[in-house]
């Protein structure tokens, strides 16, 4: 970390937004798996559970509006559901483990 970098203050709440941020963008990435197992039904019922369940997180917490911004509009797109998840997970791992964005 840089020097003149400060490290991010985070609650709890806000480290458990974002392991729960994680958790449902990793079950996008199996729905897809799913997807291509032949699994279409419950893929399509994954994927809308946890991006209704990534809105409502976002609406509740602040510091993930603050950092994942578009985070909501993207939910819905073809983009956030065959690999965007990923950039969303992996980042929400940075921040958890204190890289500055």
């Amino acid at each position: 970390m840089d020097a003149e970098r400060t490290p991010l203050e985070m609650s709890e709440e806000d480290k458990t937004a974002l392991s729960l941020l994680q958790h449902f963008c990793y079950t996008v990435g199996s729905a897809n798996d799913a997807e291509d197992h032949g699994y279409g039904g419950e893929a399509r019922r994954m994927r809308e559970e946890s991006c209704e369940s990534i809105r409502n997180l976002v609406d509740q917490t602040p510091f993930l509006l603050e950092h994942f911004p578009g985070l909501k509009e993207e939910l819905d797109t073809f983009r956030f559901q065959a690999f965007g998840w990923s950039s969303v997970a992996h980042e929400a791992e940075a921040l958890l483990a204190g890289d500055v964005l």
